[in-house]
């Protein structure tokens, strides 16, 4: 750091403006593997910053470096969305918004399916801004946007859509809706599950991992508890196999839970 970053401010020594960035953006990530959501936020607002002012001023320059230049200013406003959702912030919304519609501007399909995706994340996660109509309809532009053999981006995509099927799901049972609504819902949510496994490569083992987890929570919601613990196991073994202990303590969770509510019952 202090080969870069000038330890007052944070910001870029000179002449050493670009590996400032890699460096920068180095400690975002630590920052969110420990999730110090507040630290993570700040240094990233740096990053958005300093993205900012070179679009602005590439913007006289050569075709290449200005493509460069405002291709960073989306990614980076990206990452800074991605840590405003996972604290609960409703203006990551604004934030996703501002980085797809530069995206798009500038022709990068890439990254304005990943700012799909996000909002997507953000009408079905956050409850001041939910909306599932609205999350699925991303869901399918993300979808829609990526290449056919992107497999992975495809499967978190029928993956989420799941996801919406079974927050319908919890909705009807909460309204008291008939039982047949509920089975529907529930019959959806699996069906889309499980074709995410499908198409999610086999080297996706972390994505694998939670759709076996939220296959769990459907079998389980669903009375099957023998295919439940199925699943709960195998995201326990896909969460163990990458070291990710947050989602493999998060699955144990749920297991534990569901063999208290079966020997309760």
């Amino acid at each position: 750091m202090p080969d870069f970053i000038d330890p007052a401010s944070d910001e870029p020594l000179v002449g050493r403006e670009h590996y400032w960035s890699l460096v920068t953006e180095y400690r975002v990530r630590l920052a969110v593997e420990e999730r110090n959501w507040v630290e993570g936020e700040r240094l990233q607002r740096l990053c958005v910053d300093w993205h900012r002012q070179r679009a602005n001023v590439a913007s006289g320059g050569s075709d290449k470096s200005r493509h460069h230049a405002i291709r960073g200013l989306p990614i980076s406003l990206q990452s800074l969305g991605d840590i405003q959702r996972e604290q609960g912030d409703p203006t990551c919304a604004t934030t996703f918004r501002e980085a797809l519609d530069l995206a798009t501007a500038n022709g990068d399909a890439a990254v304005q399916a990943n700012c799909a995706f996000q909002l997507g994340n953000v009408f079905i996660g956050l409850a001041e801004l939910r909306n599932l109509d609205e999350a699925e309809r991303w869901y399918r532009m993300c979808h829609d946007l990526v290449i056919p053999d992107s497999r992975f981006v495809r499967g978190r995509c029928v993956g989420n859509l799941g996801s919406i099927a079974l927050e319908r799901f919890r909705d009807a049972r909460t309204a008291k809706r008939p039982a047949e609504e509920l089975a529907s819902h529930l019959a959806e949510a699996a069906r889309l599950y499980k074709q995410a496994l499908d198409v999610l490569p086999a080297t996706a083992v972390s994505e694998h991992g939670i759709v076996h987890s939220a296959l769990g929570i459907i079998y389980n919601d669903a009375g099957d508890i023998d295919r439940a613990h199925h699943h709960y196991r195998q995201s326990i073994q896909c969460a163990d196999k990458t070291g990710d202990i947050f989602h493999a303590g998060q699955s144990r969770y749920e297991f534990a839970f569901a063999l208290a509510c079966k020997s309760h019952d």
